[in-house]
């Protein structure tokens, strides 16, 4: 049998590979059947990616639109993750700083893989290589993590938002930025995946 994690500590689906298969949920199984990415019973498996591109197209801030598709990871309700990160939309508060998408991938990181003991050098030089990487990663692959290099602006904006038309959603790099910055911290984390 085919053997798919559905997400670390979760329910796991098993399979033939023919689309059908049980499902383990909490010691019992039950029989389901699924189609390629579709778990009937509990959602659909999504690319964490995709949902934060979904995310931005809602209108979230690319900040709360990356973090979202990890909040079954943060360990902290959505609500509290979507006020955590609301001011950190538009560079820091559309002050055009630092990516919003980018201070996202920091922010699951740190509450992933963060350490805690303020003594501990090896754990502190750890996080901060990776991060270190993370960026040059999201660099490369988006050309810059400052928000106005990625919008071609010169300055910092008035703090009121842009209204989300589908004439902004055309001329904004931002959900692709988005989703391609999950891509890069689901990849370093071993978390592409999520039931949604």
């Amino acid at each position: 049998e085919i053997f798919r994690h559905a997400e670390k500590g979760r329910d796991h689906f098993l399979g033939n590979g023919k689309g059908r298969g049980r499902f383990r949920r909490r010691g019992q199984f039950v029989p389901r059947l699924v189609g390629s990415a579709r778990l009937l019973s509990l959602g659909v498996i999504m690319k964490r990616s995709d949902l934060a591109r979904e995310n931005f197209l809602k209108g979230y801030n690319c900040a709360q639109a990356v973090a979202l598709a990890f909040s079954d990871v943060a360990g902290m309700s959505e609500e509290q993750l979507l006020k955590t990160l609301s001011p950190f939309g538009g560079g820091f508060g559309r002050l055009r700083e630092v990516c919003g998408a980018f201070s996202a991938v920091t922010f699951v990181y740190g509450c992933v893989r963060g350490y805690c003991d303020p003594k501990d050098m090896q754990a502190k030089k750890a996080v901060y290589a990776d991060i270190q990487a993370l960026a040059e990663e999201c660099r490369k692959a988006n050309g810059s993590i400052v928000c106005r290099e990625l919008l071609g602006l010169s300055g910092k904006d008035s703090p009121a938002p842009a209204a989300r038309t589908e004439e902004y959603y055309k001329k904004r790099p931002c959900a692709e930025i988005c989703a391609v910055s999950a891509q890069i911290l689901a990849e370093k984390l071993g978390l592409t995946e999520r039931i949604n």
